[in-house]
């Protein structure tokens, strides 16, 4: 968000607690060879989030001479030309956190990283660093890129990375700082086609978040053939785009992951499309917010001819108020018979009712010939709904997030959620436009409540994102959700409480996070608190922090040395348990309250607790995110 950030107390935390990153030793896993003296080999390996989804079009960067690979649609890179030896790695990508590791790089040979390498999500968006005037001036003489850019982190924070890399050619620059001014030169390789070149510039925090600025500069002399050429894009696609959302400040405490879903018709450099965005904003009214679709016509241009890159631009109107302008820079699989299209985003959403310009950075994944059904909408569902404004005591009171376990055949969900309710479909979810996979529908609950649905089905057809309405008694509660398609039932077990490590040992997980406390003698209080769990569910670390302005009361539990945590329903994700250094007691789920669950992407422990030592008692809400250092 830019322009009109509002400071909430979850960004205040972010200038307080510092994520480390881990540190992974890999020695020659899937080496032919462990010649190591000298000349170069490959690396390959996979990047997901931490639920195991695959991350498409994060860039992965070898060494300081920073060879550089972009993951495909299924998160699999590969680079080459990384010298042999001990080389330092990192994962980046706008919307989660930097992953470094260390890999063994066999001469002559590919070093395959046995497990996925997993980047935690960033839940506060607005205060990755900021990288602004940047440039890259092309020197004919020299054939050189002379990039450079004005970097700053947020407050109390520090920028500990910065590069400049050449898109598709697996070759960069780490930057030189001068004050905030960074500086790297990047040497045109002589397989160049051309006509122009991508330019991505990386900035990494010392929490670990990454600032993106992408330039596409035309090269003179690029002689702009090879296997691909203007019309080789030709044809229909669909897909989605996935992004981060700061948190809406107020009462909404948390950022969330969202999907823009878009259909293209591309022939020659013209594009004509349609976008289907999520749209819940501060400045709207919850009863406001929805799906909007948006048709528009834009532009597409070759960037290289041998790499596959193009670029297709537009800018557009979804209202009299907004203006919407897209960027979107992406490599496709084929000369001969494209499939997919991916790659990153640019999208500046200038509003003028109120006077908003909010910037969202993220990856997309096109498919050619994509179209969506009702019957994709068929199969076993479980959704993760986080409540985040509402008129409604009680049960649906904001903030909590709760899970739903669905079955849905020809259009008819059914199933149950973690508070306890039967669900029941009330109007049929079908595809409300077929052309970007939006959907609708209404389940009534065993409450009483009833809850319509609007989404987006993701271009695999095995998520959903989007936002909901309860209604009861006459008052509304608003939230987003997302979900995932399970093949087979339950979807959670014991280990989720664990974590796999690259060579395939469970390790303990760490949730970090914090709790916020509505009743008892600490009410308004906002507490750090963090656990250990291993794959059996008992909790081996963890403690509970004051936090400065915000939590100064709050216990000081350094560290929790018993308790466990079990799934009460493995179906829906449902949670309970404790953790206790003897003297406090953390209690997930007490009897009195809702309930806790694990989200479906198995990243967030959220719920209800209650917090005792011995004299007194805390209730409230509390939010664990999987992190890899405490």
């Amino acid at each position: 968000m830019i322009g009109t950030k509002k400071i909430s107390w979850v960004k205040r935390i972010a200038v307080t607690l510092i994520a480390l990153t881990p540190l992974f030793i890999l020695s020659g896993c899937g080496s032919s060879g462990t010649d190591t003296s000298g000349g170069t080999g490959a690396v390959s390996g996979v990047i997901t989030d931490t639920s195991g989804n695959p991350i498409e079009g994060a860039t992965v960067v070898a060494g300081s001479n920073s060879p550089t690979a972009i993951t495909d649609k299924d998160g699999n890179f590969t680079i080459a030309g990384v010298p042999a030896g001990q080389v330092s790695m990192n994962t980046i990508t706008p919307g989660y956190n930097t992953n470094h590791f260390t890999v063994t790089v066999a001469a002559n040979s590919t070093t395959t990283i046995g497990a996925p390498i997993h980047l935690p999500d960033v839940d506060d968006m607005g205060n990755a660093p900021q990288i602004t005037n940047a440039s890259a001036a092309f020197s004919i003489s020299n054939g050189a890129f002379a990039v450079t850019a004005t970097i700053n982190a947020t407050t109390n924070l520090t920028v500990t990375d910065a590069r400049a890399e050449l898109v598709g050619y697996g070759i960069g620059s780490v930057m030189t700082a001068s004050g905030s001014i960074y500086t790297a030169n990047i040497t045109l390789p002589g397989s160049f086609v051309g006509p122009s070149a991508v330019i991505k510039i990386f900035a990494i925090d010392s929490k670990g978040r990454v600032g993106v600025k992408v330039l596409v500069i035309a090269v003179p002399g690029g002689s702009g053939t090879g296997s691909f050429n203007g019309t080789t894009l030709d044809g229909s696609w669909g897909g989605s785009a996935k992004y981060h959302h700061a948190s809406l400040g107020g009462g909404d405490l948390f950022g969330d992951k969202r999907h823009a879903n878009v259909s293209l018709s591309v022939s020659g450099s013209t594009v004509t499309g349609t976008t289907a965005t999520i749209n819940i904003e501060p400045f709207m009214p919850a009863s406001g917010w929805g799906v909007t679709t948006s048709s528009f016509t834009g532009t597409s241009t070759l960037i290289d001819a041998s790499m596959g890159l193009y670029r297709v631009t537009s800018s557009f109107n979804p209202s009299s108020s907004r203006t919407v302008n897209l960027d979107l820079i992406g490599k496709l699989d084929s000369a001969t018979a494209p499939s997919s299209f991916v790659g990153y985003f640019e999208a500046t959403i200038i509003d003028t009712s109120p006077s908003v310009t909010t910037v969202l950075l993220g990856q997309f994944s096109l498919k050619n010939n994509l179209t969506w059904s009702d019957s994709d909408l068929d199969g076993n569902w479980v959704w993760s709904e986080f409540i985040k404004t509402s008129s409604i005591n009680m049960t649906y009171t904001k903030p909590f997030q709760f899970n739903s376990s669905l079955m849905a055949t020809s259009g008819s969900f059914n199933g149950t959620n973690t508070l306890g309710y039967t669900l029941s479909t009330t109007t049929n979810f079908s595809m409300i436009d077929s052309s970007v996979g939006l959907f609708g529908g209404t389940v009534s609950s065993s409450d009483g409540s009833s809850t319509t649905f609007v989404g987006l089905l993701g271009p695999y057809k095995q998520h959903v994102t989007g936002l909901f309405t309860v209604s009861s008694g006459g008052n509304s509660a608003y939230g987003s959700f997302w979900g995932s398609k399970i093949a087979t039932p339950p979807h959670f077990k014991t280990a989720d409480f664990g974590e796999v490590r690259f060579d395939g040992m469970l390790i303990p997980s760490i949730w970090r996070g914090v709790y916020v406390v509505t009743a008892g003698p600490k009410n308004g209080q906002t507490c750090f608190l963090s656990l250990w769990t291993d794959s059996t569910g008992a909790v081996v670390g963890g403690k509970i922090l004051p936090i400065p302005l915000i939590g100064t009361g709050c216990p000081a539990v350094s560290p929790f040395t018993t308790g466990s945590l079990m799934f009460t329903n493995a179906t829906d994700g449902e949670v309970s348990g404790s953790a206790s250094d003897g003297t406090t007691t953390f209690i997930m789920a007490p009897s009195s309250s809702r309930n806790a669950s694990m989200g479906v992407y198995k990243a967030r422990l959220i719920g209800d607790f209650s917090v005792n030592n011995g004299s007194s008692t805390d209730t409230g809400f509390f939010f664990l995110q999987r992190v890899f250092i405490e």
